[in-house]
């Protein structure tokens, strides 16, 4: 059942044994007293990076899935990972929808989308203890932790082995509330009914009309990125919904579990013990391995490097690709002059690049040695985030370096798919990193002169 909600705060689960059914075992949490503004940015930054990570994690679990009866599969086991792979790129998707939907509120209090985030892994860098991000092959240890990272508030539900949270560092209890500060929260849900107290406080305290004061225009709905229930935040209703359906899509608290994020992890993991009964030698994932990069990420450890020149090559080719996402992603979010036909485009090209070219690649990561002594492990993508991903403020100059970037990436692609021997489909991926070029070539303007006249 639901937690109960008290005068002063929320029922969180105090440790991750802990049972639901016992309020004994349940600890007082005071709600976070948002007062101002900087505060729920701040909150709804948080909770950008983690939609954002959890996402790429979803996504490194798929592409981790073995595919064909050469892996060792049987018919029924080919056919459930199949699935497996649909259901979680589902929930990877939506979890890209929240992500949306949290850049909507941002946008709607004045400030800009968020879609920086640290590398992997995180544990408890900058989040709480129990919400560890990492990058690892889909097996029982992270199915667990993302049904843990899902679950309900106050649901018993124990973390994947290996997990354990760390210990929480010290913090102080007083402050002057003028500067903002981390919130104590055990599930994500809590942190987003925070979210939603606040949304409420600063509208009591200032009034609609002073709180939201983002341009309409600048909201993202579905009629231009093609995900149901992207609707805009204009006033607290709209405000409400919007966290609404990140809250029910994921842990399915007020709405229909069944269809929740935490209910489709917890079936996939009933399957994989029903096919261990079976055959318990039974693996779902290629030995892939765990975070792995090119090189030495500057901000975590835990880490493990590729060392194999083509895979190198392609998870080089990979980040490249995925960085020109996010920037572009970063302009459709946060865009002034575009046509509307503009906008289409630069949100179809995103897409493109995630459909075309980041899951080809992310499978095909997995299908290659990642060190050049053996086999095993394989290798795996990292979705590094470089320091220099950025907004790009202006129009013509945003636009000429996408377009100059997707030139680099096609050369790139093209002299890796002419050394692909063994045809691993790297001459699929430069075709549509082509097509996406081509496609957003036919927009660009003749810049403007650099010459300037000061006044």
């Amino acid at each position: 059942s639901p937690p109960r909600r008290s005068s002063s705060g929320w029922w969180c689960v105090s440790s991750c044994q802990a049972s639901a059914t016992d309020p004994s075992d349940l600890e007082m949490v005071d709600s976070m007293k948002i007062s101002d503004r900087e505060e729920l940015i701040y909150l709804l930054s948080e909770a950008s990076e983690l939609e954002h990570g959890l996402c790429c994690c979803y996504l490194f679990a798929a592409f981790s899935l073995k595919r064909t009866a050469d892996e060792g599969l049987t018919e029924p086991e080919q056919l459930a990972l199949a699935r497996w792979e649909r259901v979680i790129s589902g929930v990877a998707a939506q979890e890209m929808l929240h992500l949306a939907l949290v850049s909507n509120l941002l946008t709607a209090l004045g400030a800009s989308p968020h879609f920086r985030r640290p590398n992997f892994p995180q544990r408890s860098k900058y989040y709480p203890p129990s919400l560890q991000l990492t990058l690892r092959p889909l097996d029982e240890k992270t199915l667990d932790h993302f049904i843990f990272i899902e679950r309900p508030e106050g649901l018993d539900f124990p973390d994947g082995a290996g997990f354990e949270a760390l210990p929480t560092p010290p913090s102080t209890s007083s402050t002057n509330g003028i500067e903002p500060i981390e919130v104590p929260y055990s599930t994500i849900g809590q942190l987003y009914r925070d979210i939603e107290d606040g949304f409420k406080a600063l509208t009591t305290r200032y009034g609609e009309e002073r709180v939201f004061i983002g341009p309409p225009r600048a909201q993202a709905t579905s009629s231009l990125l093609p995900f149901p229930g992207l609707s805009p935040v204009t006033d607290l209703a709209s405000a409400l919904h919007a966290i609404e359906l990140i809250v029910e899509q994921g842990e399915g608290l007020r709405g229909d579990i069944e269809n929740s994020h935490y209910a489709r992890f917890l079936a996939i993991r009933g399957e994989l013990d029903r096919l261990r009964a079976g055959r318990p030698d039974f693996e779902p994932a290629r030995p892939v391995m765990e975070n792995p990069f090119t090189e030495p990420p500057a901000d975590c450890a835990g880490y493990n490097l590729i060392d194999h020149p083509q895979a190198r090559a392609v998870s080089e080719l990979f980040n490249a690709c995925y960085g020109l996402m996010l920037e572009i992603l970063m302009r459709f979010f946060a865009h002034t002059e575009e046509s509307h036909a503009e906008l289409k485009t630069l949100i179809d090209t995103a897409i493109g690049i995630m459909e075309g070219v980041i899951k080809p690649l992310g499978t095909i990561l997995t299908s290659l040695p990642a060190t050049s002594n053996a086999d095993v492990p394989r290798a795996g993508p990292s979705f590094d985030f470089y320091r220099s991903i950025n907004y790009l403020p202006h129009r013509d100059s945003a636009w000429a370096l996408f377009a100059e970037r997707f030139e680099e990436l096609a050369e790139f692609s093209g002299k890796l798919a002419d050394l692909d021997e063994a045809r691993i489909g790297l001459d699929t991926v430069h075709a549509s990193i082509q097509a996406l070029s081509a496609a957003l070539g036919q927009h660009m303007r003749i810049p403007r002169s650099l010459t300037v006249t000061h006044v």
